[in-house]
Parts: structure tokens; C-alpha cells; sequence
């Protein structure tokens, strides 16, 4: 499941960029710099344009093991992704988009949302950390036949709606409102 994440997530992260806008400041397909001072791709930096096929290659393996090591296994996606593959994807580019703690957030904030006042399960705290608890509350959702597509399309909401909030409250940032709201499939 974690390569098919991956792949999709790669769409919308391209190569190097330093935009001036962009708060992560300079990064490599999503990487930031700023965030990631010591990730191990950047020894390749001062040669993006001219890498060897064989240096392409360990960029590409340095960046995927990067984004499973710390994205996909710190959000416990492999236990997620058993009950709902698409939501798992989605979590993984939030996070990848936003940080971590957004993605596990919108996860815990969703399945409140859907608890049926709490007839489900019991409401979870959107402390952004996936515990036990937090996937248990997953399975549970599952189990009980809910629709995953509603859990999917309602973490898809609320992402949108993250990024609204974050142009709203700073109109700098308003230059990645198309790229953002490209990353967000509303059509199931």
C-alpha cells in the first residue's frame, strides 16, 4: 500500500523548488530543508540537473525510504490502510502537504464526526497522535459497516477546508491554493 501512496503523492510533489512564498523554504519533492536539514538527499543538490542514472536511482531510494520512515510508519498507515486503503493514502499526502500531526488530526476529527453521537464509539481527542485507541476507533467504525467512502470524502472536506483557513489567515500563501486544492479529490 505504501508504494501506491507514494506514487500518488509524487504527482504533486515535484522536483527542487525555493519559492518564496513557500514557509518550508527550499525543498526536494516535498522535502524541506528547513525541516529536513539532515535528510540525506540533499549531498545530491549542487548536481540535480546532471545525476547519473545510478545517483537518479539512489535519490529516488533515499527519498522513498524517507517518506516511509517518517511519514507512512510514524502515522501507523500500514494498520490503517488493512480497514481503508484510500483514507491511508489521503492521511499520508496530508501529512506529507502538512505535517504529520495534521494528518492524524483530521483522521481522529473525522471518525468524530461520524460517531453518531458517540453511539459508534466515543469521541476521540484530536490530540494527533495514533495510538491504539485512535486505530481501534478505526476498526470499530469499519466493523460496524459504515460507509468508508463517507469517512474518505469527509477527511477530503476537511482538508480543503484546512487549506481555505490557512489563505484566509495569510494571503501570501494564496499563490498554492490551486496545487492544493488539485491534491483533493472530491469525486469518489
Amino acid at each position: 500500500m505504501f508504494k501506491t501512496a507514494f506514487k500518488r503523492t509524487m504527482r504533486f510533489e515535484g522536483g527542487y523548488s525555493n519559492h518564496s512564498a513557500d514557509r518550508g523554504g527550499e525543498t526536494y519533492r516535498g522535502i524541506s530543508r528547513k525541516f529536513w536539514p539532515y535528510w540525506e538527499g540533499w549531498k545530491y543538490k549542487p548536481k540535480l540537473k546532471h545525476l547519473t542514472h545510478q545517483e537518479t536511482e539512489e535519490l529516488q531510494e533515499c527519498t522513498e525510504a524517507f517518506y516511509k520512515e517518517h511519514f507512512w510508519d510514524v502515522l501507523k498507515l500500514d494498520e490503517i490502510s488493512l480497514f481503508i486503503p484510500e483514507c491511508a493514502s489521503e492521511l499520508f499526502d496530508i501529512s506529507v502537504n502538512f505535517g504529520t500531526k495534521v494528518g492524524k488530526k483530521t483522521l481522529q476529527r473525522a471518525l468524530n464526526i461520524l460517531n453518531k453521537d458517540e453511539k459508534i464509539f466515543n469521541d476521540l481527542v484530536p490530540d494527533g497522535i495514533i495510538g491504539q485507541k485512535t486505530i481501534h476507533t478505526t476498526e470499530i467504525y469499519i466493523n460496524k459497516k459504515q460507509n468508508e467512502k463517507t469517512l474518505l470524502k469527509l477527511i477530503r472536506l476537511l482538508r480543503a477546508k484546512y487549506y481555505i483557513d490557512i489563505v484566509e489567515k495569510n494571503t501570501s500563501q494564496e499563490v498554492f491554493i490551486g496545487g492544493w486544492l488539485n491534491r483533493v479529490e472530491l469525486e469518489l
